[in-house]
């Protein structure tokens, strides 16, 4: 199963190639903007990451970059 969910995560690459934004911070404002998810838990190895999630907080997604997640969904 590894594997597969290695391929499904590249789908998603793009998230770390956008200016301005991390990768995480794209993932996770997506699942909190999302109103059929109730709570999301993710894991950090640093307080720099840790800084870097919290972040999402604080962005408002690109409706661009909104669409091509659910169409790689």
């Amino acid at each position: 199963h590894f594997r597969d969910n290695m391929k499904k995560g590249k789908r998603f690459q793009f998230l770390t190639e956008q200016e301005g934004f991390s990768g995480n911070q794209l993932a996770l404002r997506y699942v909190l903007d999302n109103q059929n998810i109730a709570s999301a838990v993710f894991s950090t190895i640093s307080v720099d990451h840790l800084i870097d999630d919290l972040g999402a907080a604080d962005i408002t997604m690109p409706e661009s970059i909104r669409r091509k997640i659910k169409d790689k969904a």
